[in-house]
């Protein structure tokens, strides 16, 4: 029997072998990338009480849990622990110290006190320190703090409410702030391009006068 005759069949068995190999390879690479990058379920939002935010401090437990609170709302911000562990940004962890948000006081006495004190344009700032930790993803939400801003049940108090109207209207404000701000940007840019314009046709004129009397002194010397 010759050899020759089967080399054909031979290779093709070989190859059509390697490609199941490769494809079995394939599919459980992408098996275990889809058991591995799985999406866990986002931990619904709770209540969270003082006593219970109170022990989310460096200084309590194994001091790697970090919470924090902000107009009510608590954050874990365990990845943030150069700024929360220690120093003065270590006064917002375990407790809600809104108004040093916008204070920059970084003491107990100040965290203590309530956002009632701020001025709307206050407040309007500190919305956005809240927004900011709501966007920020290593920053997860844990839930709302039960006390003056919400009540055991999650549910907004009249102060609470009061300022997120207040804050609307700042919203509003400083909308109209930056739209008049934009309007003079532009108006000052057109002032700017039509004295530019004006300044090269006035250069244009006297090189053009220039000229013309530069031709009469030639055709006069002629």
């Amino acid at each position: 029997m010759s050899v020759g005759k089967h080399i054909p069949a031979l290779f093709f068995f070989t190859a059509a072998l390697m490609f199941a190999l490769f494809r079995c390879k394939d599919m459980i690479l992408a098996s275990h990338n889809e058991s591995t990058e799985t999406v866990v379920p986002a931990v619904p939002l709770r209540v969270v009480t003082s006593e219970e935010l109170a022990t989310k401090t460096a200084q309590h437990g194994d001091g790697q849990v970090l919470w924090l609170s902000v107009m009510g709302e608590v954050f874990d911000v365990s990845k943030g622990r150069e700024f929360y562990a220690e120093g003065g940004y270590s006064v917002f962890a375990g407790r809600d110290g809104s108004v040093p948000f916008v204070t920059g006081k970084f003491t107990p006495e100040e965290a203590e006190k309530s956002i009632e004190i701020l001025e709307p344009a206050q407040l309007k700032a500190l919305d956005d320190w809240r927004a900011f930790y709501v966007k920020e993803e290593k920053y997860p939400q844990i839930g709302w703090l039960e006390g003056y801003l919400y009540d055991k049940e999650g549910n907004p108090s009249e102060l609470l409410q009061k300022v997120r109207k207040i804050v609307d209207e700042q919203k509003l404000v400083a909308k109209d702030k930056e739209a008049e701000r934009q309007e003079k940007i532009k108006a000052r840019k057109e002032r700017k391009e039509k004295e530019k314009a004006e300044k090269e046709r006035k250069q244009k004129w006297q090189q053009e006068q220039a000229q013309k009397a530069s031709g009469e002194r030639k055709d006069t010397e002629l």
